[in-house]
């Protein structure tokens, strides 16, 4: 007997299956990725990321997020979970959700040699995607 392709994934079963689950993941064309744990110099270069942007925005009408701001690309109907994230104004959210911004302007990915290829392709392809995205 063949195996049998996996159907892809709506947005309301990826997104039950994401806020119940204890680790994160995203969602891209249907289909489900996990997120690995990053490594200490990840998570210091991405707070440090966080900490300039927040000084550099300072007075500004500009929200700063970590990686637990899912966003989502409305385009592809894809979900992830950048390293840093900023809106500026208002926050917006996809159907009045706390946890899915749709209007960032800037996003940041702390590279890595397993994540490069990913972050840089089929990503970042999704990123540009976002009308309100400007780096």
């Amino acid at each position: 007997m063949a195996a049998q392709p996996i159907p892809p994934l709506t947005e309301q079963e990826y997104l039950s299956l994401d806020r119940a689950a204890e680790y994160k993941s995203e969602l891209v064309d249907g289909e489900i990725f996990a997120m690995a744990g990053g490594t200490l110099r990840h998570s210091s270069v991405s707070s440090r990321l966080i900490i300039e942007f927040g000084r550099q925005l300072e007075g500004r009408r500009c929200t700063v997020f970590n990686s637990d701001a899912r966003v989502r690309s409305a385009k592809s109907r894809s979900y992830f979970y950048p390293d840093v994230s900023v809106v500026s104004g208002e926050p917006l959210t996809h159907e009045d959700s706390d946890d899915i911004l749709i209007n960032p302007s800037v996003i940041a990915e702390v590279l890595s040699p397993s994540t490069a290829d990913y972050d840089y392709g089929k990503k970042f392809k999704r990123y540009r995607d976002i009308p309100t995205l400007k780096e």
